[in-house]
């Protein structure tokens, strides 16, 4: 939280934040009067109230789509990128039983105004955690459920690798899937195929014009994508960390996204250590 400031207030709606995490408090003669406090500070004009009143909003609404629907509201509403970063992070509690619902609510978010700028541009960094919050989320549910909005979201930021703040959080974060177990090669494949995606655009803006201002960025990303690949091999080793047999699936999905890379000859492109 780099630009809030906290006070007594703030600090107070913290504390009834983490009682209402209890369900003791939520079941206690004080749940109205708690639950009260928090939803007037959701709307405080100190953006440090409602960051922490935030925390507590996937519990405020009830029933789940009840607080998803709430926590839309609030996303749309707010401006300040701490506390909307918050908010969408409370979405992630929803994720795999209600991935349809929040489906609709990332379709509602970036065709708001504000937030398609957001995901669609490049910034002076000031959303980030925000937008990577709506870049995860998406991508999650793209790979894990192929919902519509998502799937056509994270599609469009892997085929625009150096586009958008969204683009680029969405393909740092891609590292795990690549490293999924065999049990969830469907979701492995769905997220090499994304992966292939951005390489063939990067292949393309290569070619295009090697002094083009975007030439040095192409060529550092890529690097990204080969580090990806060979951390989730499992051939990696730290003391924190022993190299391992990639899955039997990996090979032939990596060796085919390897392939459309060759044509980048940098030493920074294929250093693996």
């Amino acid at each position: 939280m780099t630009a809030l400031s906290s006070t007594a207030r703030s600090r107070a709606v913290s504390c009834l934040a983490r009682l209402w995490d209890d369900p003791e408090w939520r079941s206690s003669q004080h749940a109205s009067e708690i639950s009260g406090a928090l939803m007037v500070a959701l709307t405080d004009d100190d953006a440090a109230t409602r960051f922490f009143a935030a925390e507590a909003a996937p519990l405020l609404g009830g029933e789940a789509e009840s607080s998803i629907e709430l926590i839309k509201g609030r996303l749309l509403a707010e401006r300040q990128p701490d506390v909307a970063a918050v908010l969408a992070r409370q979405l992630f509690r929803f994720r795999n039983s209600y991935h349809a619902k929040i489906d609709d609510v990332l379709g509602e978010i970036v065709a708001s105004n504000h937030w398609t700028a957001l995901v669609q541009t490049k910034s002076d960094g000031t959303r980030a955690h925000a937008v990577a919050a709506v870049a995860e989320l998406a991508l999650y549910i793209a790979i894990r459920w192929r919902t519509p909005v998502a799937t056509a979201l994270v599609a469009d930021w892997f085929r625009h690798p150096i586009d958008s703040d969204a683009a680029s959080h969405a393909i740092s974060a891609i590292r795990p899937w690549l490293a999924l177990p065999d049990e969830r090669a469907d979701e492995r494949a769905r997220a090499f195929a994304l992966t292939r995606l951005a390489a063939l655009v990067r292949n393309e803006l290569r070619a295009t014009d090697p002094e083009q201002s975007s030439f040095r960025h192409v060529h550092r990303r890529t690097g990204s994508i080969v580090a990806d690949i060979y951390y989730a091999s499992g051939a990696h080793t730290s003391t924190t960390n022993l190299a391992h047999e990639a899955t039997s699936g990996f090979a032939e999905e990596a060796f085919e996204t390897l392939a459309l890379l060759t044509e980048f000859r940098t030493p920074r492109s294929f250093t693996t250590r």
